[in-house]
């Protein structure tokens, strides 16, 4: 028995199957394709131009990247009518600086066919200011990494210039100090990356975190510092070191282990794990002054 569309009277076929006794194009007509979207808002930081999707904020590197976040965007808010599928979705976001997207859908049918579909949908861009643009411009930050060497090293000068680098959204300022770095880290995340990239840096380092007094941020919430202290255990011949109170003059590095000469006279070898757990005072033979940590 034939059926027809009961709403244009085209009669049904192989490339013209008959849903809900409507033929596919009036199905799409009186169902709908993608639910009402007046507009979709898209919102972004005025100074660093990053993205917030989900409640997130994105940090695109690259035009590349920022279209991808914002196709992400535009995405999550397609909703299909009832009984349609997407099988593939593409956006064309060529006239985005216009505020339009062009959404190109192929959708499934109760399964029973497959349409082509260009839908353009309003875009509005909503400026604020993401929390690290806020933070950095009221001199606000979360961490602060206290990076020290024992010798002058030219590693630590090339370290700092790839984590301001890789890092200066997330950075509020980066002050030097005497034999080392004071590094104001905008969030933990941020903070934990560059504290293990100096691990794989350095093959011996000695890190200790604490936090500091706890303060009263301008919602109410609380909060505290964390400090991270990353000491670079570059120690040389001739060196003079305190070791689980011990003093020492240092004879000779060799890997892992350390040759060293007591106050009496005495050498000992001793492994680099233990000196670092045990060291409490230094002082280089190219310099008077002490330091403690």
């Amino acid at each position: 028995m034939k059926r027809f569309c009961v709403r244009c009277g085209v009669e049904e076929s192989k490339d013209t199957p008959i849903i809900d006794n409507l033929c596919p194009k009036c199905f799409v007509e009186v169902k709908g394709i993608v639910k009402p979207i007046d507009f979709i808002e898209i919102e972004s930081c005025g100074i660093c131009g990053a993205i917030r999707y989900n409640g997130k904020w994105y940090y695109p590197t690259t035009p590349e990247e920022a279209k991808l976040i914002v196709r992400e965007v535009i995405s999550s808010r397609i909703n299909v009518a009832e009984d349609i599928k997407i099988v593939s979705l593409d956006i064309d976001l060529g006239r985005i600086a216009e505020g339009v997207a062009n959404i190109i859908l192929k959708i499934s049918i109760h399964g029973k066919t497959t349409m082509d579909i260009v839908k353009s949908i309003p875009i509005r861009w909503r400026k604020t200011i993401c929390i690290n643009c806020r933070r950095r411009h009221g001199k606000s930050y979360t961490a602060i990494i206290q990076l020290r060497y024992l010798n002058i090293d030219g590693e630590v000068n090339k370290f700092i210039d790839e984590i301001s680098e890789m890092f200066t959204d997330f950075i509020s300022e980066i002050s030097e100090v005497d034999n080392g770095f004071d590094i104001k880290v905008l969030d933990i995340h941020t903070a934990t990356k560059i504290v293990e990239m100096a691990r794989r840096r350095w093959r011996y380092v000695r890190i200790v975190e604490s936090y500091g007094d706890v303060m009263r941020r301008s919602d109410g919430s609380r909060y505290a510092r964390k400090y991270i202290s990353i000491r670079i255990m570059n120690i040389k011949p001739g060196d003079y070191i305190v070791v689980s109170g011990v003093p020492y003059t240092v004879l000779s590095v060799d890997g892992d282990v350390v040759r060293l000469l007591n106050s009496d006279g005495v050498e000992e070898v001793m492994p680099m794990d233990i000196l670092i757990k045990g060291y409490s005072k230094f002082r280089s033979k190219r310099k008077e002054s002490y330091r403690s940590g």
